[in-house]
């Protein structure tokens, strides 16, 4: 594929840079959410050996935050026991918390206290080993789920294996993206034929052949460990379960390591790429037909998308390529500090009208950073041009939804998207509104096949956002639609509430239907999010409901919460607004 440029010297990039730095250090940034000491309240008869400690929590995107909260770094499964007996003895929730990259308050809800009776198992520290075997095909790998995905790939590349999909940020643990069917962007190019590999397209949750939960034993009234198959009926509801359950240990199948190319496109006009008809070699659908791999960051107010496309190769490096032995390999997009990324909101917070400026802002940053970096054009094993996002990128909130179709609606479901966000963008503009300051970026993924897991009679992830419609076998492929902003923006959760009305009326049966993206923002209203009782009770119960089947995957799901955790220790404000 021919690479288009745009063109910008290194000594004029990192000039512009330096003018931006030098901004930010003149303008008052927001002091940091810390915890100072307090008189907290004690743990009573809290089990002999295990010392809590305070510590406060903050989400992704600052939107959820608690000053203080009882939190526990376990050695091993055992201790994790212990507190948890504990907690149903003495009323308090026990919430596992990993990376804490998540938009939606599923582990606690926004502003509690350390009186809120809720304590963290931090995950991190000691529950994160890895055993690979490869004895027999497909290879399996055994995880804790306190591993990072990084470490996780990089132990899986030492032994020739690896995953085909995979989120892009490498700093997440492995039960965290489980929880939420965490995604890559990724659909079988023409003739590829990875599944024989040990791949999957779908989630990372529908890679699981095993897992180890904590239940409530009935005989003797305590929570212990307990084993489930991917065969077993029950084992739906833990391959994605928000939140609602506690999995100490994974066993996946991984397929053979692959090496990718990733090339960046960005000089072609978004009218085009999601242009009603295929007619260009560069519209989407094209794209992903000819490579699989295929996402767009198309920043606010300007006309040409970052388009970046991975396709699978042989051994040997294309010659217009740069090897890459280690991902991140954006850094113009990871290296902004936290000081800046406070001032840009600060300002957009109070002066909108520069918005259209900054978000041509970010369009030279990449440009000139691909040209700089010589990103344009990379090459590696999978791990070096899947991850490319680290924690130090611009901190910003998202609404987020996966529309499921027939591939060959590719093209109409995007320009159908890239149409009416056009026409409510430009709606807000007229009246000097700016509530989007962040790029809309799309993915596609395929749906979760559980015939792609070999050698097991695999059920389905029961709340999977890419779980096949029973009704409708034909439909394939997950599109996810995201919106970004900065947290706060003016008029942001009105102008979400509107594009997630006109979403779900667009997008239905027979030719779509939608669900929502579980880690992203959802049921927006007028100034909140999350809080819309009518949309999560209507449009989310309805998305995961089947007129073939007697009761929702939802209820289903409750049903096996409810077996094997009736004291409801594994839960949330937002987890119980769902029912689950």
């Amino acid at each position: 594929m021919k690479n288009i440029k745009v063109k910008s010297s290194r000594r004029k990039f990192i000039a512009n840079l330096a003018k931006i730095a030098a901004l930010s250090s003149s303008v008052s940034t927001i002091k940091s959410f810390g915890f100072n000491s307090v008189n907290a309240l004690q743990l009573p008869n809290f089990p002999n050996g295990i010392v809590p400690y305070l510590e406060k929590f903050e989400n992704w995107s600052g939107e959820v935050k608690a000053r203080a909260l009882w939190t526990y770094a376990p050695k091993n499964s055992l201790e994790i026991l212990q507190i948890v007996n504990w907690a149903k003895n003495n009323n308090y929730k026990v919430r596992p918390k990993g990376k804490m990259h998540n938009w939606s308050p599923l582990t606690i809800a926004n502003g509690i206290d350390v009186s809120s009776r809720v304590i963290l198992i931090d995950t991190k520290p000691y529950l994160n080993k890895v055993k690979i075997d490869k004895s027999q095909f497909p290879s399996k790998v055994t995880a804790e789920t306190g591993i990072s995905m990084e470490n996780l790939l990089n132990a899986l590349e030492e032994q020739d294996l690896g995953l085909t999909v995979t989120p892009a940020p490498g700093e997440l643990t492995l039960g965290g993206v489980l929880a939420i069917n965490g995604h890559g962007s990724a659909v079988a190019a023409a003739n590829e034929n990875s599944l024989s590999l040990g791949h999957s397209y779908g989630s990372l949750s529908n890679l699981i052949i095993s897992l180890t939960a904590i239940v409530l034993d009935n005989e003797s009234n305590k929570y212990i460990l307990k084993k489930f198959e991917r065969s077993e009926p029950n084992c739906q509801a833990f391959l994605v379960h928000l939140g609602r359950a506690f999995i100490t240990e994974v066993t996946l199948q991984v397929g053979k390591n692959q090496r990718m190319r990733c090339q960046s496109i960005i000089g072609i006009p978004a009218s085009e790429i999601f242009g009603k008809e295929e007619v260009s070699k560069f519209s989407f659908a094209k794209l992903v037909e000819k490579n699989g791999r295929v996402e767009a960051i198309w920043f606010p107010f300007t006309d040409k998308p970052w388009i970046k496309v991975w396709s699978v190769t042989d051994e040997q490096k294309p010659k217009a390529s740069r090897e890459v032995k280690s991902p991140y390999n954006y850094p113009f997009s990871d290296n902004l500090c936290d000081e800046l990324a406070k001032m840009i909101k600060t300002i957009i917070s109070g002066k909108t009208s520069i918005t259209p400026q900054f978000g041509k802002l970010e369009y030279f940053i990449t440009a000139g950073g691909l040209e700089y970096n010589q990103s344009f054009d990379i090459w590696g094993w999978s791990k070096n041009v899947l991850l490319y996002v680290k924690p130090s990128t611009l901190r910003v909130t998202e609404s987020g939804y996966v529309v499921l179709t027939k591939r060959s609606n590719i093209q109409r479901v995007l320009n159908e998207f890239y149409t009416y966000y056009n026409y409510l963008i430009e709606k807000y503009r007229e009246r000097s509104i700016y509530p989007i300051n962040g790029p809309v970026e799309i993915r596609v993924t395929g749906l979760e096949e559980s015939d792609d897991i070999i050698n097991t009679s695999a059920l389905p992830p029961l709340l999977s956002s890419l779980k096949k419609n029973s009704k409708y076998s034909e439909w394939d492929v997950g599109i996810w639609l995201n919106i970004l902003t900065f947290p706060g923006t003016p008029y942001s959760n009105e102008f979400y509430m509107n594009i997630e009305q006109w979403i779900f009326a667009n997008y239905s049966e027979p030719y779509a239907a939608v669900r929502v993206e579980w880690s992203k923002g959802w049921a927006f209203e007028r100034n909140s999010v999350w809080k819309n009782k009518l949309f999560i009770e209507n449009q989310i119960s309805k998305s995961f409901y089947s007129e073939i089947a007697p009761v929702s995957d939802l209820e289903l799901a409750s049903a096996i919460y409810q077996k094997y955790d009736p004291y409801h220790i594994f839960s949330s404000p937002l987890i119980e607004s769902l029912k689950i």
